[in-house]
């Protein structure tokens, strides 16, 4: 059975490890770390980073003063990803092809699969549009 999950951290660190269904994650203060999900994921947290591996769906991420890490994601539609104030790292298991990019930051360097740029980047390749937005940070898209 497919079901959503709803988890809320006030403070301290928030671990979600090994899930089968959606999932919505926020946090006020303190970092995320989901790991092993097979589903949508949706994910906030208002001061400190967010770490994602092993991931299967799609993602909606955002931290107001943080870094967001990801390694071992494998999109299955359109993605979202803003840092703030920190910087957004993500390893993906997508293809090149199969992914567009639409990327914009206020101050920070942007890189998606080889391409560069400083303040926005577009790439139309693929049917998954990455979106991502930093105010002041670096994005770094990879592909294995």
């Amino acid at each position: 059975m497919y079901r959503h999950n709803f988890i809320f951290q006030h403070s301290k660190i928030l671990k979600i490890d090994k899930l089968d269904g959606d999932l919505s994650a926020h946090a006020s203060s303190g970092n995320i770390s989901i790991y092993d999900v097979y589903g949508n994921v949706s994910a906030d947290c208002s001061s400190g980073n967010i770490k994602l591996r092993d991931l299967e769906g799609v993602l909606e991420v955002e931290s107001s003063s943080g870094n967001i890490r990801g390694e071992d994601i494998k999109l299955t539609g359109g993605s979202r990803f803003k840092a703030t104030s920190g910087n957004i790292t993500i390893g993906l298991l997508n293809k090149d092809n199969d992914l567009s990019f639409d990327l914009d930051s206020g101050s920070g360097n942007l890189y998606a699969v080889g391409s560069t740029a400083d303040d926005r980047l577009i790439l139309k390749n693929g049917p998954i549009t990455i979106t991502g937005t930093t105010s002041s940070g670096n994005q770094r898209y990879t592909t294995d």
